[in-house]
């Protein structure tokens, strides 16, 4: 007969370890006690067996980081600064001021993207202040992956004073159009956001797509990149995002929207400080970058809508 979880307890790592401890020191001890513990350590579902959440599951601990593999590189190196701004994009004039601007071709297809997104809001007399192109794609961090960050600019109060209302429609807008559509553009995602134009944006560069010129030219620089806190950071989020997804596989559906709705504010607090102190080269903000790079935001944001439809589903009645 199984062994009651209720009444499970750990085993004296103290007098099993003992002789160890005094004779091969503290980190001999600790790693025996790991393995100790790990014995008795509910694991991942197995495939095919629904309900199973491990004999001990109710004495858990929190997840071991062997239960995960991290990649060697998390793509860090990616976001550092390049020799020139994305060369599909970006076309120079002649002359001995050369100024860069957007590639006219792309430039149409942009403007007939954001006008068909427009249309499909239905909301009738609305006032477009600028129509602008941000985020790494505009500035000399881009690199392969980097999403085309298109914002619509337009005052809120325009379509109804309570602007928060309005701000979380447009939210749902744009998300259901930007998980409906992947329109690629030489290799890079299209990402349309409607943007308050009261609402201040910090971005290394911002190009005006209405009026065909920059608002905010990029400058290269060379930032002091701190690599190996940009590193910890993200696999310290990483790891809390797997220990998530370890109480959800083990059925705590409750534990886990708890702690991916934290891990979604703690990383939406994260970047904006960043941004707000050290800009875009922010340990923060590359953080944010390589979560997302690596595919863990993707990962976080599935664990909530999962765990949230786990709790309100009901079997039978």
């Amino acid at each position: 007969m199984p062994e009651d979880p209720t009444k499970f307890q750990f085993p004296d790592i103290s007098l099993a370890t003992q002789k160890e401890r005094t004779q091969g020191g503290v980190l001999d001890w600790l790693r025996t006690a790991s393995e100790l513990t790990r014995k008795h350590k509910p694991r991942f579902v197995p495939e095919g067996v629904k309900g199973w959440k491990g004999l001990y599951a109710g004495a858990q601990f929190s997840f071991n980081r062997d239960d995960y593999q991290y990649p060697a590189s998390l793509g860090i190196s990616d976001f550092v600064v390049q020799e020139e701004l994305e060369p599909n994009f970006w076309v120079y004039d002649s002359g001995p001021e050369s100024n860069s601007r957007i590639h006219p071709v792309i430039l149409e297809r942009l403007l007939v993207i954001t006008a068909d997104f427009v249309n499909s809001l239905n909301l009738h007399n609305i006032h477009i202040d600028d129509i602008i192109l941000t985020g790494s794609i505009a500035s000399y961090n881009w690199y392969e992956h980097s999403d085309i960050d298109v914002h619509i600019l337009l005052d809120f109060r325009e379509v109804d004073e309570n602007t928060e209302l309005v701000k979380n429609f447009f939210n749902a807008k744009r998300m259901l159009w930007n998980k409906r559509h992947e329109i690629m553009i030489k290799g890079h995602e299209v990402e349309l956001y409607l943007q308050d134009t009261r609402e201040p944006h910090i971005s290394p560069g911002i190009y005006s797509l209405l009026n065909d010129e920059w608002v905010n030219q990029p400058l290269k620089e060379e930032p002091m990149i701190d690599m190996k806190v940009i590193e910890d950071k993200t696999l310290s989020l990483m790891r809390l995002i797997d220990e998530a997804d370890m109480l959800f596989k083990n059925g705590d559906h409750k534990a886990s929207l708890s702690l991916a709705n934290k891990l979604k504010n703690k990383i939406k607090r994260m970047r904006k400080s960043g941004l707000e102190g050290a800009g875009v080269y922010s340990p923060e903000n590359l953080a944010f970058k390589a979560l997302r790079k690596n595919e863990y935001l993707a990962k976080l944001h599935e664990l909530y809508t999962d765990s949230y439809d786990k709790i309100m589903s009901m079997n039978g009645v």
